[in-house]
């Protein structure tokens, strides 16, 4: 680097944190670009869902007299082999895919960490 007053030490931590910070902003983007994007749920389809909640998952048609469970709670719990089921499989598994989550929380404890050394460092 060009900072004729700053030691070789310092130039090294400094590049460090660059590289860091470069490598974090490439997780992020990466995890927004491959996880977070594609949304397969128009407006009209979650309008049609949120029917079928109301008229048919917790009608009294629907209700399993033998263990008095709703047609949604069956849903919920993924005991219906249906086309409501595989809607419902397929947003649980956007929800619930391992790469945001763990990976997201990681970012945000390295980046509190780096925002607690430079805390420490200025005092």
């Amino acid at each position: 680097l060009a900072f004729r007053r700053v030691r070789a030490s310092d130039k090294v931590v400094i590049m460090c944190g660059v590289l860091v910070n470069l490598a974090l902003q490439a997780v992020l983007l990466a995890v927004i670009r491959f996880d977070m994007l594609n949304n397969d749920f128009t407006g009209e389809r979650i309008q049609e869902m949120i029917n079928w909640r109301v008229e048919q998952g917790h009608a009294k048609d629907n209700l399993d007299a033998a263990s008095g469970e709703t047609l949604l709670f069956k849903l919920c719990s993924l005991q219906l082999w249906s086309f409501e089921q595989a809607d419902y499989q397929e947003m649980s598994d956007y929800l619930y895919q391992p790469l945001p989550g763990w990976l997201l929380s990681t970012l945000a404890i390295v980046l509190w960490v780096l925002t607690v050394m430079v805390e420490f460092r200025a005092v």
